[in-house]
């Protein structure tokens, strides 16, 4: 199930969110009814994302974009973009790294924390993970995650991950 429509990229007054795209309501409505909150978002064909239907509070619906994002794609607020919306039925909601999907098959300790974690931290620690550009980095950062969830016997703490990854052994 997909749905496109047109829209404009607009900005919030908030320091911790900004550009985002409105929903049109009957698009967000489309998928309530069917349950689907997780989708995936694909501006003007070029850049695809997992994404969530945020809201407001009241009464509009719309997804992030980030900078980065808007950059890639030529665009400022007000500027108007072709966007796809369909339902994400990936397991975590965020693509698994590789290097995190590997270290999970060889620890099974690390395994077992990882998929107690609620849905919405392990899409953290994915997003996390799956950062880097580079493979090495993304392994490093992996193993320092399934060491800090054995540690923490599961319990992700993002503030003592960030500092463990500062501290690696991996860094020079």
């Amino acid at each position: 199930m997909k749905k496109t429509f047109k829209a404009y990229l607009s900005s919030m007054d908030s320091p911790l969110w900004n550009l985002h795209i409105p929903v049109p309501a009957e698009v967000y409505e489309f998928f309530k009814t069917k349950g689907v909150n997780r989708v995936k978002v694909k501006y003007m064909k070029e850049v695809e994302r997992p994404a969530a239907f945020l809201s407001d509070g009241k009464g509009m619906h719309y997804v992030m974009i980030n900078k980065k994002e808007a950059k890639t794609l030529g665009l400022q607020i007000g500027d108007a973009l072709d966007v796809e919306v369909e339902e994400d039925t990936s397991e975590y909601g965020m693509p698994m790294p590789e290097e995190m999907k590997e270290l999970l098959l060889q620890d099974p300790e690390a395994d077992h924390y990882f998929h107690k974690l609620t849905p919405g931290k392990q899409r953290s620690l994915l997003y996390v993970l799956g950062k880097p550009k580079l493979s090495q980095t993304r392994l490093e950062k992996a193993i320092v995650a399934c060491e800090h969830l054995k540690d923490s016997e599961g319990k992700l703490d993002f503030r003592i991950l960030n500092q463990a990854f500062k501290s690696s052994r991996f860094k020079a």
